[in-house]
């Protein structure tokens, strides 16, 4: 299987929409911790940091890709993810109709993985005070991009 087939399949494991971090950090967005709240944007970047890091040690450069791609796709780093909702279309079309500044984000952060460095910046402490921690709204799965 090609690199792009294992990168888009990620969004098709099993569990992969959850709302839960573990798997919402796969797609490097905001989702709810065991304790029932929902993850902070630096909580989020830190964990899409260990699902790139842990990928790349074991080998799944399909999940590392995938995450790093979604990093820089509107609608994903820092918003929170509800499941598939009413925002689900607006979310899907962003991800299938990405900008040029988009494509070529994603296609810097995957040639990082490829050299076996991790693209994801985890966001300093004064960073994280400065930062607005996305929607929030139930329903709202809108984001924003990285640059």
């Amino acid at each position: 299987m090609k690199l792009a087939a294992k990168a888009a399949w990620v969004d098709f494991r099993n569990g992969s929409q959850g709302k839960d971090a573990a798997h919402t950090n796969m797609h490097a967005m905001r989702g709810e911790k065991q304790d029932g709240t929902t993850q902070t944007h630096a909580e989020a970047r830190a964990g899409t940091s260990q699902v790139v890091s842990d990928a790349m040690k074991t080998g799944d450069t399909g999940l590392a890709v995938h995450a790093v791609e979604d990093l820089a796709t509107p609608l994903h780093d820092g918003h929170v993810w509800n499941g598939v909702d009413g925002s689900f279309v607006k979310h899907v079309i962003g991800d299938i109709f990405p900008s040029t500044e988009t494509v070529k984000n994603a296609f810097d952060n995957a040639v990082q993985v490829l050299q076996g460095q991790n693209p994801v910046q985890v966001p300093s402490p004064a960073q994280q005070q400065a930062q607005p921690q996305g929607p929030q709204a139930p329903g709202d799965s809108s984001c924003g991009t990285t640059s």
